[in-house]
């Protein structure tokens, strides 16, 4: 698929409503921005048909920081050629488009009209200066060009996969300093996609319910898993370490630094490594499972420092509310529960209702995760769009339709309630309806408890729209 970074523009919020207009030339005059033609996209509006000799980017709801774009662009919005002869050399976008994607088109005229509520975006111009987003304060000079101003309550989220707790400062009004840092080698890249489908959102939530909230997302990963979406091979080769994480965790310390050190998909040998930032920092040393959880996590956290912040006022409850809302929802897994008791002082219980009489095996709970599939595809492209890396067989589609089921496959069992996942060949058969050896389609059995996931041995198993798909992580990767 072809895609290029957000990065590589610049976007500008139209002013006003949808019932106002501007034309592109007096937008940009009153912007001050460095532009030159046709290097300008308005974003749709409205159904419109379009000249197919227009370059056009479409950008994901659910992923805003990349565009689709070249022959990408009919392949997602489903107008390939040969479908609607009328319409080979147009686009005609739809209102069930839109609902999808934004759309953004290339304008060769300056007079275009833009509609006030979108987004106008522009390329950059080699060489310029950006211009500023946010006014110096009044409460002294403006800041130099290239600092960064000193944070007032700093604290660093680390995320690669029982310590002290801070003291609070009892300050009211103390802004809350968050910096989100996401490993995205390998394994953990489903982290960052999950964090970019639901940024906004969350983003928007975090800052109205703590007004002093500054946030900073920080993703970093290895030269070599660019472009690389299946596994051929794998050689050591990583350049020699310059950095000891002990004198910077040190050094985070003395600036009043902590670390929520959040060590993902279970990995035992880097224990040491997470409880001890923690430890030093004076932070918390927490487990993701399951990378859907993340976004979860981060605003547990946000609450947790919010209300530590707010010690003394009225708003120390947020953590609180926040945990009622996930138990209400019916979305407090047992990693999630885990967090909230951890964060909170208590004493951690995990749930279960599975026995070892049942026959069903407990499998690891960062062997898989959980993936939401958001259109008909295969998994080979579903894999290639969420930049993956995919063996045949480590993926288990879920079981909602009749089919002819080997026994050579491994049947996976999630529970609906914990999110714990359990397998067993005689056991998750029986409990999922399957019986063993029987030659014709076998149909799905309805169960309270349990989703049922069938392992795949091909790439090009269709996926179904709104379904979960369990990808089974590498581990070392």
């Amino acid at each position: 698929m072809d895609t290029i970074s957000l990065n590589q523009f610049e976007s500008v919020r139209v002013g006003g409503n949808e019932n106002s207009k501007i034309s592109i030339k007096t937008f940009i005059e009153s912007k001050s921005l460095t532009f030159t033609k046709g290097s300008g996209f308005y974003e749709l509006s409205k159904p419109e048909t379009i000249q197919d000799t227009k370059e056009i980017l479409v950008q994901r709801i659910s992923d805003p920081g990349t565009l689709i774009c070249g022959k990408s662009v009919r392949k997602v919005l489903g107008l390939e050629e040969g479908k609607n002869k009328k319409n080979k050399k147009k686009y005609e976008i739809d209102a069930e488009i839109l609902k999808k994607f934004k759309i953004f088109v290339q304008s060769t005229s300056y007079n275009r009209n833009l509609i006030g509520g979108t987004t106008f975006l522009y390329k950059k111009v080699p060489g310029s200066v950006p211009r500023p987003v946010t006014p110096p304060s009044s409460d002294g000079p403006p800041a130099k060009r290239g600092r960064t101003v000193s944070p007032t309550r700093p604290v660093t989220i680390s995320s690669s996969g029982p310590s002290s707790t801070p003291v609070s400062s009892g300050d009211a009004s103390a802004t809350v300093e968050i910096v989100f840092s996401f490993d995205t080698t390998g394994s953990m890249y489903p982290c960052l996609s999950t964090v970019r489908s639901v940024i906004r959102d969350t983003l928007s939530r975090l800052t109205t319910n703590i007004p002093s909230i500054r946030i900073g997302i920080l993703a970093h990963g290895d030269y070599c898993d660019e472009g690389s979406n299946y596994l051929i091979k794998a050689a050591n080769g990583d350049n020699p370490g310059k950095i000891d994480w002990r004198v910077e965790a040190g050094k985070l310390k003395e600036a009043g630094i902590r670390v929520y050190a959040v060590q993902a998909l279970d990995q035992s040998r880097a224990d040491f490594f997470y409880r001890e930032l923690a430890s030093v920092t004076l932070g918390f040393h927490l487990r993701l499972h399951q990378l859907s959880s993340v976004t979860d996590f981060l605003v547990a956290v946000c609450y947790h420092e919010g209300d530590n912040a707010d010690a003394g006022g009225s708003q120390q409850n947020r953590l609180a509310q926040f945990e009622d809302e996930l138990s209400t929802a019916g979305r407090m897994v047992n990693n999630l529960r885990g967090l909230f008791d951890q964060l909170r002082g208590r004493s951690t219980k995990t749930a279960t209702s599975v026995t070892s009489a049942s026959g069903l095996l407990p499998v690891s709970p960062s062997r898989f995760q959980v993936l939401v599939v958001d259109e008909d595809q295969s998994i080979k492209d579903f894999a290639q769009d969420r930049g993956l890396v995919f063996k045949v067989g480590r993926g288990f589609y879920q079981f909602t339709k009749p089919e002819n089921v080997s026994d050579k496959k491994e049947i996976v069992l999630m529970d609906k309630t914990s999110g714990d996942f359990y397998t067993g060949w005689a056991a998750a058969r029986e409990f999922s309806g399957i019986e063993a050896g029987k030659v014709g389609k076998q149909s799905p059995k309805d169960s309270d408890k349990y989703l049922v996931f069938i392992q795949s041995t091909s790439y090009n198993r269709k996926l179904i729209k709104g379904q979960k798909f369990l990808y089974e992580v590498d581990a070392d990767r």
